[in-house]
């Protein structure tokens, strides 16, 4: 009974842990709906610019907003400084109840405001007020401009984004108001306006005013008045000049930069094409047949390998081992560890090493020399994080090969690193191009880095080009050309004859396909016809050594075969006793039969690969880091005025 009233209070207990989860994780996501949704629009954004006598531009921005959805506590401005020399005397205020109520300067509090300077200069403007939701209210930015009219012999000028680029709300109305230093006549006057669509009309006091409606989010009014020269006081700002040089030769710079970088782009990839086709495309060869069904010339697998695909892998270094142990040199033994209730089972392998005397070409003794040292017997785990040093060498010395037999002038793997060099150089000069001409001509237009990335482009495709420079001779193009004629045969091999008619030849074909990365598929086909087993590999049989026996004058059938009596070291793994096992009594062990060691061989491949190239783990290290008179003087055409930058509220 008492069991049972826990279970029930228990019950209870999760229901009500589990309601108040829920009720929690609905308010969290109302919240971030509700953030998610704020909303608002200006029905009005108004801006006065009144040039003052000594140069000077008041600006009065006014701002009414209507907030539709979320709670909003702050507005802010960035106002760009890049064409103007400073802006002072701030002011904000908003109209509470028909009166204006100015902020407190440097005050983070309610009705008060901030300011501070970004990393791009910009004069950045913060103002709180109490949390608000679906009200309106009006916002007034006052400031002086200094240094920002501009001044021409042909004309002086208010040039300003009125209305910011960067408002993420639409603008119902707008009027942008100029007001000169003093009344002109209209035909004095020079008036534009970029961005959206605007009217221009005309005040009693000489103001040229410009109205829009309906603007979108982040869309921008840019307006420009120019009045006549010597009316007020002061010289052409700082800024000034360079910013007419750029709006000046920015679209020289930018149609010359970017021809030159489009030719670059076009010709550069080209020049690299032809680059190849002339010094790395392998010269043409006669006809030759579709496959060849047996190997074409004696070149041991892993050169053969090396030869077709110009590099000297790790599967060609694999394709060793196998080809020395189909010649005797070498053996591999299989152990399958049990494991307790099958935890902890797999499978071990073990080299052997039988004749040395096999291994005649450089690449082979290094190999030997590489997995038994001064040993006659190895566990393939033992050569783990040793091995992979050794690599280096057996790459070198199966290039020499190449070289040596005439398939290639030198050594491919150093031509493909002297291109890639001259790539990565190639490189590193376009990206120093493309900085400096940022550096020198970004200011006039951004086109002006057109050649550099053009140049990093064919640098690119310079390196992706390099790996196939190498070129063979002539004799190494049509030897290649019948080893990729044998290489086609085995891929298909299955569909031409009967594949039982030449399983007696798995064990020469099987260095080949490892050396193609056909091992897989060739094990796997030549396993369904009940193949024999490599001669060189399997479990030691007691009584028999691994795999098969090791004479073979006889027991195949009556016949005598052309394998080597590859020989092997005395006691149980030289094959004592008795005569040649029956595939019956060889296959309760291990098989003796391709498709009963199938695994076991496979298996063995794919971990040769990881372990032969696994190295160390890395050390911890640490470590202590114009024109007057009907244009503008400066120049026409918008984007060259102050002010602008972003509005918005949170």
């Amino acid at each position: 009974m008492k069991l049972y009233q826990e279970i029930e209070h228990s019950k209870k207990l999760f229901f009500w842990l589990g309601l108040g989860l829920l009720l929690l994780a609905l308010a969290g996501s109302m919240d971030v709906t509700q953030a998610q949704e704020k909303t608002l629009y200006w029905q009005r954004y108004d801006v006065e610019l009144v040039v003052q006598p000594n140069s000077d531009i008041l600006v009065e921005e006014t701002q009414q907003i209507a907030f539709t959805g979320g709670s909003f506590s702050f507005g802010f401005a960035a106002i760009p400084q890049d064409r103007v020399e400073q802006i002072v005397d701030l002011q904000v205020s908003e109209i509470i109840g028909g009166s204006e109520r100015p902020y407190t300067p440097n005050s983070d509090s309610d009705y008060g405001f901030t300011t501070s300077t970004s990393d791009k200069g910009d004069l950045e403007i913060s103002w709180y007020f109490p949390s608000t939701r679906d009200s309106e209210h009006t916002y007034i930015l006052r400031y002086r401009v200094v240094g920002g009219l501009r001044i021409y012999q042909g004309g002086d000028q208010v040039w300003w984004k009125a209305v910011p680029p960067d408002h993420n709300f639409p603008i119902r109305e707008s009027r942008v108001t100029v007001i000169p230093p003093q009344t002109f006549p209209k035909d004095q006057l020079v008036v534009a306006s970029y961005g959206v669509p605007a009217n221009i009309a005309y005040g009693d006091r000489g103001e040229v005013i410009f109205t829009a409606e309906n603007i979108p989010a982040d869309e921008e009014l840019e307006v420009r008045v120019q009045f006549p020269h010597g009316v007020v006081q002061g010289s052409p700002p700082a800024w000034q000049a360079s910013d007419d040089r750029r709006r000046q030769w920015g679209p020289v710079v930018g149609l010359i930069f970017g021809a030159l970088g489009a030719a670059i782009l076009l010709g550069g990839p080209g020049l690299v094409y032809l680059l190849w086709y002339k010094r790395g495309r392998d010269l043409p060869t006669g006809v030759v047949p579709e496959y060849i069904s047996e190997p074409p010339g004696d070149l041991p697998a892993p050169v053969a390998g090396a030869l077709i695909d110009e590099k000297a892998d790790l599967q060609d270094i694999i394709a060793t081992i196998t080809d020395l142990g189909r010649r005797g040199a070498l053996r591999m033994e299989e152990q399958k560890k049990e494991g307790f209730l099958g935890i902890g089972s797999g499978r071990e392998y073990t080299f052997h090493l039988v004749d040395e005397s096999k291994a005649t070409r450089a690449y082979e003794k290094t190999l030997l020399k590489g997995i038994f040292g001064n040993k006659t017997e190895r566990r393939m785990a033992d050569l783990r994080q040793r091995f992979y040093t050794h690599i280096p060498t057996l790459q070198k010395e199966l290039y020499d090969e190449l070289v040596r037999a005439g398939f290639f002038p030198s050594d491919p793997n150093a031509t493909r690193r002297k291109w890639i060099g001259l790539g990565v150089v190639a490189l590193i000069v376009s990206v120093v191009v493309s900085c400096g001409l940022l550096v020198a001509l970004g200011d006039y237009s951004a086109l002006a880095i057109c050649p550099g990335l053009a140049l990093l482009a064919s640098a690119l495709g310079l390196i992706f080009v390099a790996p196939h420079m190498p070129r063979k001779t002539q004799q190494g193009a049509e030897e290649a050309a019948k080893w990729l004629a044998f290489k086609r045969y085995l891929q298909t091999i299955e569909k031409h004859g009967d594949l039982a008619e030449v399983k007696d030849k798995f064990e020469e074909f099987l260095p080949y396909g490892v050396a193609f990365g056909l091992e897989r598929s060739l094990i796997n086909k030549f396993k369904a016809v009940d193949t024999p087993a490599p001669t060189w590999w399997g479990p030691v049989y007691p009584g028999y050594g691994y795999g098969y026996p090791h004479h073979y004058g006889g027991g195949w059938g009556g016949a005598s075969t052309s394998r080597p009596d590859v020989g092997g070291p005395p006691g149980p793994l030289a094959g004592e006793g008795g005569g040649m096992p029956t595939l019956t009594g060889m296959s309760e062990g291990v098989g003796a039969s391709l498709a009963g060691m199938s695994d076991g061989l496979g298996a063995m491949l794919s971990s040769a690969s990881s372990t032969l190239t696994s190295t160390p783990p890395p050390q911890a290290s640490s470590s202590s880091g114009g024109w007057s008179g009907g244009g503008f003087s400066g120049g026409g055409g918008g984007g060259g005025g102050g002010g602008g930058g972003s509005r918005g509220f949170g």
